[in-house]
């Protein structure tokens, strides 16, 4: 509904075509694809890779994308196709590991197919595997909070926790207005003051300041099993080494 019910997709030679000139322009040596419909259908995907092998940019360049997990849209193969064009880092939506909830959400997934996706990621070689995850949605109570917390421990995923927000049009802004939890002029971005982040509405089985707690504790979860997982803490100190040494150059470089 918040998109008008409509995926808009740009041909294959002009995504690469972009990535070729960015990484020509910049010498760049990772880029990240922020299109969370790259696969759909599997097909794109493998149609990229492909481009993106025939023009020999997989060894100038490692990948990142966010990806469904649904089982029409991924498959081990793909993930051994994305592999070789260099695709390094997956971020996979998963919203919820409770059942209950997916159904609530009408959202086309299991969690054994989350797990499942997970595993083929991994057994394709894919460095490190995100899974994104959902707080305070519409009848989501402790149980399934629980659920999805069991889920991140029991599969080698990273995970990544977020307040549901109540985009204007869908059916959780409709059950907020309906229960009175919000009116029509509310502001549906999430609210961000100085050092948190909390939600701006309360649902049916949890008031906002529950809400609030369960994302800091699911956040603090998510830095609890970054040891254990080995491939997120070696890219984690990569990545954290380069920002340094790029904020290091930036600070001895001289003012005009």
């Amino acid at each position: 509904l918040f998109w008008n019910r409509r995926i808009r997709v740009r041909s294959v030679k002009n995504i690469v075509d972009e990535i070729a000139l960015l990484q020509e322009q910049y010498a760049l040596d990772r880029m990240s694809f922020a299109d969370d419909a790259m696969n759909i259908p599997q097909t794109r995907a493998f149609e990229i890779c492909d481009e993106i092998i025939e023009r020999g940019l997989h060894k100038k360049l490692e990948f990142f994308t966010l990806m469904r997990a649904d089982r029409k849209s991924v498959s081990f193969e793909l993930f051994q196709k994305m592999r070789e064009a260099n695709f390094q880092v997956v971020s996979l939506g998963i919203e919820s590991a409770s059942p209950r909830v997916l159904k609530a959400m009408e959202k086309s997934l299991t969690p054994e197919e989350a797990s499942q996706a997970i595993q083929m990621a991994r057994k394709a070689g894919m460095i490190q595997v995100f899974g994104n995850f959902m707080v305070g949605n519409w009848d989501e109570g402790l149980r399934d909070i629980l659920k999805t917390w069991y889920f991140v421990l029991s599969n080698k995923v990273m995970p990544l926790f977020w307040i549901c927000t109540p985009y204007p049009g869908t059916e959780f802004s409709r059950s907020l207005m309906e229960s009175g939890y919000q009116d029509s002029q509310y502001a549906w971005l999430t609210k961000i003051k100085p050092g948190a982040i909390i939600a701006i509405a309360r649902t049916n089985k949890m008031p906002i300041y529950l809400i609030t707690w369960v994302y800091w504790l699911s956040s603090l979860l998510s830095f609890a099993v970054l040891p254990f997982r080995a491939g997120e803490l070696r890219i984690f100190k990569r990545y954290a080494r380069q920002a340094l040494i790029e904020l290091w150059r930036k600070l001895k470089t001289p003012k005009d």
